[in-house]
């Protein structure tokens, strides 16, 4: 069902995820991978590491639905996840003009977010960073803001294959607090977006 009554999400779904490393970019792209499987979807991924142990650039994509190629073209992304905030307009021209950007800032006033608005994206804001560190757990900001904006909005994959991925891929003595960020439990710092 979908929480927010807004229109149902495409069948086939282009996504973009960019921060720097160190921020879990290439495990978000693999968690998404995985439901995407689990939701039994055809799904490409294509990742840029960069000095992705460095704080260098990275990004990583997914196509999910009837794909031939793994490649974005500009203008394709239907949903651009920007876990710092600099990564921004690199990545910017790969969001369909109506597009959604899913950005993890820790002001929904900046300037730069109006600016955003004024063009026309659709955005979702969320200082996933700040309850990332309440928690002491500054490594799942991007499970936070994945789950903050899958509690607003219709997106191409379920709750339950998300976490059903997440019993795949996290190691065992890591899974409570995988879960509780994604989920919005208590330990996990539930709050709402912009």
């Amino acid at each position: 069902m979908n929480p927010s009554g807004s229109k149902e999400e495409r069948v086939d779904h282009q996504i973009l995820i960019a921060g720097l490393g160190g921020q879990g970019v290439l495990f978000l792209s693999r968690l998404l991978y995985a439901a995407a499987r689990n939701q039994g979807r055809p799904v490409f991924t294509y990742e840029v590491h960069g000095m992705s142990q460095r704080g260098g650039s990275v990004y990583s994509s997914l196509k999910i639905g009837a794909y031939r190629s793994p490649v974005l073209l500009p203008g394709s992304v239907d949903t651009l996840f920007v876990l710092e905030r600099s990564e921004l307009y690199t990545h910017l021209r790969q969001l369909r003009p109506d597009g959604r950007v899913v950005l993890n800032h820790p002001d929904p006033a900046a300037p730069e977010i109006r600016d955003l608005a004024a063009a026309g994206y659709q955005l979702f804001v969320h200082d996933a960073d700040a309850v990332a560190l309440r928690l002491g757990q500054p490594r799942i900001a991007n499970l936070v803001l994945l789950g903050r904006f899958m509690d607003a909005h219709p997106f191409a994959l379920t709750h339950e294959s998300i976490r059903q991925a997440l019993g795949q891929i996290v190691k065992p003595a890591l899974l409570a607090v995988n879960e509780a960020a994604f989920m919005g439990t208590p330990e996990g710092g539930k709050e709402t977006g912009a």
